[in-house]
């Protein structure tokens, strides 16, 4: 499943994919393509992506739950810096080499 984001908390395998339907969904709900909407790092806006994209929803009773499992194991800076970036990736929106070519350390931009 070289496609999919897995992410393992406890004893829960969470698979994520931004599949075609999610992607309308998310831009429907925010008006907003999906580039931009992955731009507003916002709790909601991340818990929203993530929701849409989990392929076993069954996991969990809604996004609430699934936002707090996946907060016991990642920071919100962790899931809007690296999570989304690799679903991105695995989803075929982003080629890992996009983002390699524009990452910035944190160190750099601390020092702007």
């Amino acid at each position: 499943m070289d496609n999919e984001l897995v992410m393992v908390i406890g004893d829960k395998t969470l698979r994520f994919k931004l599949k075609s339907q999610a992607i309308v969904t998310l831009e429907k709900t925010y008006g907003k393509n999906i580039f931009e909407i992955f731009q507003d790092l916002s709790y909601t806006s991340i818990q929203n992506i993530f929701w849409e994209s989990l392929l076993n929803k069954e996991l969990f009773a809604d996004r609430y739950e699934m936002m707090d499992a996946i907060t016991d194991k990642y920071t919100l800076l962790e899931l809007g810096n690296t999570q989304l970036q690799e679903l991105a990736v695995k989803s075929g929106i982003l080629r890992a080499k996009d983002i390699e070519d524009t990452d910035t350390s944190a160190e750099e931009v601390k020092n702007d």
